[in-house]
């Protein structure tokens, strides 16, 4: 709720609550304040009922029948004794048309209320007579696509492990336990180190409960949100510790299922192209290999690329990686510059949140846009690292011994014509 809406809700409680100790206290008989009274113990008795509504279900009007009398009812026990039925008292003109008044205020007050309920943005005005909306589930998902396609795959999950319990954090997803209560879904807060995920079945991540865009955080702040970047999309895939399982958009809320796999962090993959020698960027981290999609450019080709990382220590900086196409004067022909990981949305794996022991596998796409660098075959593919703060480069080592702030891969690269 907004602020306004604080001072509104607040209001409507004083005013209703003052009117009736004044009548309470002066202006009303015994039978009037005995009906204070009830009034006062209806409420009491609904408070506990009244705060786990309106604190974890009031987010849909549907759940707020039950609670909608114990709300309405001093109010119409006030409007009531403020204003008798006028077939009472037909003498008094100005009564009547204060009572007419106030009736026509309280319809005027209920009829968009009872319009929007006729009317569904998804399925027009026919709904309530039609089968487009044939049961609950399908009016649930004509406003809340996003949040019933994630409830819809987590069923699945259900329906495939009998007698499993269920691990999922969701941090201010507050409607998920509603569909799931006997399953353990956490949605107090959101976890910032990957350790606190163990033994945990699918992060999900929502826009806005969760968080916004991932561009909008510190990078380094949080090690689970850095780490959504190495997430795979790919199924077959069973080396990455995450992977991008399903997600939904309906344009007001947005979830990403993460499905987890981190006892994978401190495995190290297959490695088609493995360093031969022990090659170390600074004193944090251990290059292990790498593998490519092809070995040939040409102008506008795609081809992705891998390189694995062990960390040795705890980063002090938020490093990026540089991949350069040198020709074999050392002249670089294209750079490709980034983070670890970097995904298409703005996160990526920060250097900050790498942990001792951790394998990393890094995946970048090269796109080769030049089209006058010349043919041939004498080129070389250069990685290295450096500080975004300073642009200072991480020196190398092999073997124990200087080799600059560059490593270059083995296999040479050629440049070639455009395939016809």
């Amino acid at each position: 709720m907004s602020a306004l809406e604080w001072v509104a809700f607040a209001a409507g409680i004083g005013v209703v609550g003052l009117t009736l100790w004044r009548w309470a206290r002066g202006r009303w008989t015994d039978e009037g304040r005995a009906t204070v009274t009830k009034l006062g113990w209806l409420w009491l008795l609904g408070l506990p009922y009244f705060v786990t509504w309106f604190y974890s279900y009031s987010y849909h009007y549907r759940l707020s029948f039950a609670i909608v009398p114990l709300m309405i009812m001093p109010t119409a026990v006030i409007v009531a004794k403020q204003f008798q039925f006028p077939v009472i008292s037909y003498q008094s003109k100005q009564r009547t048309a204060m009572f007419l008044a106030t009736m026509a205020v309280i319809i005027g007050v209920s009829v968009p209320g009872i319009v929007n309920a006729l009317y569904d943005p998804n399925a027009g005005w026919d709904w309530l007579w039609t089968d487009k909306l044939p049961d609950d589930h399908a009016r649930y998902v004509s406003g809340n696509k996003a949040l019933m396609r994630l409830v819809d795959g987590l069923q699945i999950y259900l329906d495939e492990h009998p007698g499993e319990t269920m691990r999922v954090v969701a941090p201010n997803v507050k409607r998920l336990p509603f569909f799931f209560p006997t399953q353990d879904i956490r949605i107090d807060r959101m976890p910032t180190h990957l350790s606190e995920l163990d033994g945990i079945t699918y992060f999900v991540y929502g826009t806005p409960e969760s968080g916004s865009d991932f561009n909008t955080f510190a990078p380094g702040a949080n090690q689970v949100l850095g780490s959504l970047a190495l997430a795979t999309t790919d199924p077959g895939n069973t080396t990455a510790i995450m992977r991008r399982a399903w997600w939904e958009d309906d344009g007001i809320f947005k979830y990403t299922i993460f499905e987890l796999h981190l006892d994978n962090r401190f495995k190290q993959p297959p490695i088609n192209g493995p360093a031969n020698e022990e090659v170390e960027f600074g004193d944090f981290a251990q290059y292990l290999g790498y593998d490519i999609g092809g070995l040939e450019f040409w102008p506008g080709r795609k081809l992705y690329m891998h390189l694995y990382w062990q960390v040795l220590k705890q980063p002090t900086a938020d490093y990026m990686i540089f991949v350069h196409l040198r020709d074999k004067d050392g002249n670089v022909i294209q750079a490709w510059d980034g983070p670890v990981s970097w995904s298409r949305d703005g996160n990526y794996y920060s250097t900050l949140l790498w942990e001792p022991g951790e394998i990393l596998t890094d995946e970048r796409l090269l796109v080769f846009d030049k089209t006058d660098a010349p043919l041939g075959t004498d080129y070389q593919i250069v990685i290295g690292m450096y500080d975004l703060a300073t642009d200072a480069r991480v020196p190398v080592t092999v073997d124990g011994n200087p080799e600059g702030n560059g490593y270059a891969l083995a296999n040479p690269i050629a440049i070639v014509p455009v395939p016809s």
